[in-house]
């Protein structure tokens, strides 16, 4: 009994290790490069895979997701907010680096996730 209750905490132990994966250095780029803001949160990222490339080859995409606490008082105020964090994504070289060694071809800015916005 001692036996099989020792081998069931030995399985369940691997089995959590597999579980556990620390933070990639995708991730810790990306939440060093966005700051807890008072208007616009950083709340994650999603990779996209496309089947098929399109014209241009863009093949994988990771999306940027932000949170804003202020709604947008008109066009200008979104896109000068999508400006800034496409600058903050192409001012971190760590992260350009990480995002080419991942294959991934383009950036795209979402907040609510109901519309995505390109970095170009």
């Amino acid at each position: 009994m001692k036996a099989l209750m020792t081998a069931a905490l030995l399985c369940a132990g691997v089995f959590l290790q597999g579980c556990y994966s620390p933070m990639s250095s995708l991730e810790r780029d990306l939440a060093k490069g966005f700051s807890d803001d008072a208007d616009i949160k950083f709340v994650g990222h999603e990779s996209v895979q496309r089947e098929e490339a399109d014209s241009y080859g863009n093949e994988k995409y990771l999306i940027l997701d932000f949170r804003n606490n202020t709604p947008f008082i008109d066009d200008s105020q979104l896109q000068a907010n999508i400006s800034q964090i496409c600058k903050t994504v192409f001012g971190n070289q760590d992260l350009i680096k990480n995002l080419s060694d991942e294959g991934y071809d383009m950036i795209s800015v979402s907040f609510e996730s109901t519309s995505q916005y390109d970095c170009l």
